[in-house]
């Protein structure tokens, strides 16, 4: 659920479809500014979360930042692990953008991103470790409290006996089992990186199966019923196996609530300050990436401060289902119910490693040091900075921005060094 200039999104789910012409005339009757023709085409599952008016506020929005909306091309399609994406490029007067439109089995648009431009043009692709030795394969595990089953993907030695598993949790938003943003996968290459160490790990895909409304989900929705599943087939499944739990960025929230359960738990680039504050802080700093001093920029971070302030006001009448920073306010309620810290105090004798890029524009450096604040007098804690390294562990140079994450990229080493150490010493 991050936003960013330039790339103000959508809140979705996805999945996988036929192409149509739904996209082009989708983004035909925007571009003519006849945003209520352009919502007709989108699936019945998200109109009662975007409206007419939000279709015309985020191209407002566009024109103000970069001019006016000159023209649209096709630019490309490719397969995600959510589903068929289509790719238009904007002209706007002063930049080129990308939209990127994703329809459903029924070929309408469940949601909406303005992305960076030619994501599908780029020569450069993401390209994973070496896999030799590594088998990769998919399994359902059934889920009682959603009565259906979830699927998750297991990573472990080929030829080689192992005796510890990792599970990892992804970050905020609809995030695929690869941990994917952009042109980056770090879940897929700490699987693989830990697997040819004679360490086996299982990922899954956020918002499967969903029991609930998108706009009703709250962060148990998010988390909690996926990792109680998982966590209960490893313990009939695999219980002589050793087991960790490792969360990247909100991610670390969650596991935070399972850590007895497991014999150690992974904290990367993970935040502690309140979820709604880091979208501020993050929208802030993109803009001033930008020396633009726009009406626009001030507008809308206005209107997030505002919905910042519903958030906030525990006496506000605002329906739940009402979204709010990208989210339901069900959602964010549920947010300030949890109790992470006292968790994380009170997990004295579980292990704990707490990785950190020092490029990290996304989670503040002093949100890790709250977490040393917290494990102070813990036998078995550990922190590490990487002074070169960003949000997914990637190496950069010079200032940090949501366009990086478009250079394809690999863990660093050090990474995976310092969490097969962290493994081999409990």
């Amino acid at each position: 659920m991050k936003r960013q200039a330039y790339i103000l999104s959508i809140l979705i789910t996805i999945t996988t479809s036929c192409l149509s012409q739904n996209s082009d005339k989708f983004i035909f009757n925007c571009y003519k500014g006849k945003y209520l023709k352009a919502y007709r085409y989108l699936s019945e599952e998200v109109k009662p979360i975007i409206k007419p008016k939000d279709i015309r506020d985020v191209f407002r929005q566009l024109e103000g930042i970069n001019g006016q909306f000159k023209s649209y091309s096709f630019n490309c399609e490719k397969e995600t692990s959510y589903g068929l994406t289509t790719y238009f490029t904007m002209s706007f007067e002063k930049m080129d953008i990308d939209i990127k439109i994703v329809l459903n089995e029924s070929d309408r648009i469940r949601g909406f991103f303005v992305v960076p431009i030619h994501i599908c043009k780029k020569i450069n692709r993401y390209s994973p470790p070496n896999s030799k030795g590594v088998i990769q394969k998919k399994i359902s595990i059934f889920s009682p409290e959603k009565k259906d089953s979830i699927s998750v993907f297991f990573t472990q030695p080929q030829n080689a006996p192992y005796s510890k598993i990792v599970l990892f949790v992804p970050g905020s938003g609809p995030v695929d089992e690869n941990s994917t943003i952009g042109q980056t996968k770090l879940f897929l290459d700490l699987s693989i990186e830990l697997a040819r160490q004679g360490i086996a790990s299982v990922r899954f895909k956020k918002f499967q199966n969903l029991n609930c409304a998108p706009n009703q989900i709250t962060f148990h929705d998010e988390y909690l019923v996926d990792i109680s599943t998982i966590l209960n087939f490893l313990n009939k499944e695999l219980s002589s196996k050793r087991k960790y739990i490792l969360g990247h960025s909100l991610g670390g929230l969650a596991i935070s609530h399972y850590l007895d359960d497991f014999d150690g738990g992974i904290y990367l680039s993970c935040n502690l300050s309140p979820l709604d504050s880091l979208i501020i802080s993050q929208t802030k700093y993109i803009f001033n990436l930008d020396s633009t001093n726009s009406k626009t920029k001030k507008n809308y971070l206005r209107k997030l401060q505002a919905e910042q302030s519903i958030i906030r006001n525990t006496s506000s009448n605002i329906p739940d289902t009402s979204i709010l920073l990208g989210a339901p306010l069900v959602y964010w309620k549920s947010l300030n119910k949890l109790n992470s810290n006292v968790l994380i105090s009170n997990s004295i004798n579980t292990p704990k490693l707490f990785l950190m890029g020092g490029r990290d524009y996304q989670v503040p450096i002093h949100d890790f040091r709250k977490f040393g604040d917290l494990v102070e007098g813990h036998s078995f804690c550990k922190f590490i900075t990487f002074s070169n390294l960003n949000h997914v562990f990637i190496h950069g140079k010079g200032t940090p921005s949501p366009q990086e994450y478009e250079t394809p990229g690999n863990v660093s080493v050090q990474v995976v060094d310092a969490i097969i150490e962290f493994l081999e010493s409990y």
